[in-house]
């Protein structure tokens, strides 16, 4: 804030200040501390200067990361010269003093070097693959200004331009001793390190990056290995048509998909994944669906229950994931329709809480839209630590069974849980899903079944329907939302919020 307002005072004083500063050996402010200020501003009052001091080894006090950011931001001629003699004295000085991977700062340099288009970086960087001196956590490196920075792709552009003939091939090696190293805690992470040696591999040969992960999968070096399957894909999803070749096309559409799991995160999106393939078999092709009707009314919720977890423990499977699921899991005082959990080794483990409800004649809000903050998120959820959870809404209302009463129809009705998920997911520190699966498709058979049902209803069974509708009716009533303040429009079949 001084040296701001000197700026705007008298430029000449603020200049012969900063020179002050950063030259002398008098301090009343960090100097480092001036020369992120002057990086901030923009400003290059400073830089031929500090190409000289990081050439001849002259840090002082400045510190080498604060003299490297600020030549990052300007690269001025000479400037690859200067880093790659900062990182030769550097290499020397602490093989002398102990001979390790080099801090995170030398190897900024040599990062950057790789940036500038230095051949020579790509050699050192293959002999400290090949002894093991590399970054393997994210707290071990310190990224390149260029690629930190939102859109920070063209790091990865330039580095590709002058990249050696096995560059591919090194950086899987690298890839490799990531996804060794353990990663025993929260703060002993490497998914930002992997990403950047993924977007690296792709950009100079994607197409070789896949091969890349192959290798490493057949290699199998490493636990958990072979979900750089999953790795693979997504790389591979990003393959333009021409890549292709029909016959690998198709072998890539029907692949066996393997179910990578990091994070609750990670558990959380393939649970999602799979009541979205179970969502799309009972809406086109009536899968299973009639498991969950009785005659011409739902099953209830327990019944339904036993059909739904068999169907989304084979989806989970399907995909390779290595998870528990357990039904009916003790809580407080009540028990969690659904738990997937996730072993850590010692860590707590992973966990995705999923809560069933049934559509039935007579439900309404409380029944159906209450539940997901009142019974999943403050009874299961927060109790227990899980921080990602999906609410799923059977829903069976169509021409032979007209219930609930309190919705027109599916979308009005997913509208509404769809404002009470964003809500809770506002006020809450949880990740939401909500699903509301639809069990209305006829399937094969149905028009006999529901002949033998018809015949089969007795005046007091008609009589009961009677009363549950009008039961519904009344309190969509009491409920019903004011004209001045329209709801949103019709939403998908699921949503999720964070």
């Amino acid at each position: 804030m001084i040296l701001n307002d000197l700026r705007q005072a008298d430029p000449v004083l603020w200049r012969r200040c900063i020179f002050h500063i950063l030259e002398g050996e008098d301090y009343f402010f960090m100097p480092g501390t001036v020369l992120t200020y002057l990086r901030d501003l923009g400003s290059d009052l400073y830089v031929h200067r500090c190409l000289e001091r990081l050439e001849r080894g002259d840090v002082g006090p400045v510190g080498n990361h604060e003299l490297i950011s600020y030549l990052e931001l300007f690269k001025p001629s000479g400037y690859a010269g200067a880093l790659k003699e900062h990182y030769r004295r550097e290499v020397i000085r602490s093989d002398e003093m102990n001979p390790r991977p080099h801090d995170a700062v030398t190897f900024l340099a040599l990062l950057l070097l790789l940036e500038a288009g230095d051949a020579w970086a790509w050699s050192e960087l293959e002999e400290r693959i090949s002894q093991g001196r590399v970054p393997l956590l994210d707290d071990d490196i310190i990224f390149p200004r260029s690629h930190s920075e939102k859109g920070g792709a063209s790091f990865f552009m330039s580095a590709a331009a002058c990249a050696s003939t096995n560059a591919v091939r090194m950086l899987a090696d690298w890839y490799a001793l990531v996804r060794a190293t353990p990663t025993t805690s929260r703060w002993r992470r490497s998914n930002s390190l992997q990403a950047f040696l993924l977007g690296i591999m792709e950009a100079i040969d994607r197409a070789s990056t896949i091969g890349e992960l192959a290798r490493l999968r057949a290699a199998a070096d490493y636990v958990d290995a072979r979900w750089l399957s999953h790795v693979s894909e997504d790389v591979e999803s990003r393959l333009s048509m021409s890549d292709w070749s029909a016959g690998a096309l198709l072998e890539f559409i029907n692949r066996e998909r393997i179910g990578a799991v990091h994070t609750e995160r990670d558990l959380f999106e393939w649970t999602c994944d799979a009541l979205d393939r179970l969502a799309e078999g009972f809406e086109k092709r009536a899968e299973a669906v009639a498991g969950f009707w009785d005659d011409q009314h739902p099953k209830q919720e327990t019944d339904c229950q036993n059909v739904l977890w068999p169907l989304l423990r084979k989806e989970l499977q399907s995909a390779g994931l290595v998870a528990t699921i357990d039904d009916e899991i003790p809580i407080r005082e009540g028990y969690c329709d659904l738990l997937i959990q996730r072993p850590m080794g010692e860590g707590r483990p992973l966990r995705v809480i999923l809560e069933l409800k049934v559509a039935h004649a007579g439900y309404g809000e409380r029944e159906l839209i209450d539940r997901l903050e009142e019974q999943l998120v403050e009874r299961y959820m927060l109790p227990t630590g899980a921080r990602h959870g999906a609410f799923v809404v059977l829903w069976f209302k169509c021409d032979r069974y007209d219930y609930p009463a309190a919705w027109s129809d599916k979308a009005a009705f997913e509208a509404a849980l769809q404002d009470r998920r964003r809500s809770v997911g506002e006020r809450c520190p949880v990740t939401l899903a909500s699903y509301v699966l639809d069990m209305t498709t006829r399937w094969r058979g149905q028009r006999k079944v529901l002949k033998d049902a018809r015949e089969r209803r007795t005046p007091k069974t008609k009589a009961r329907e009677g009363a549950a509708r009008v039961a519904g009716k009344t309190r969509a009533a009491s409920k019903t939302t004011p004209a001045s303040q329209p709801r949103e429009g019709a939403s998908t079949r699921r949503s999720r919020g964070s």
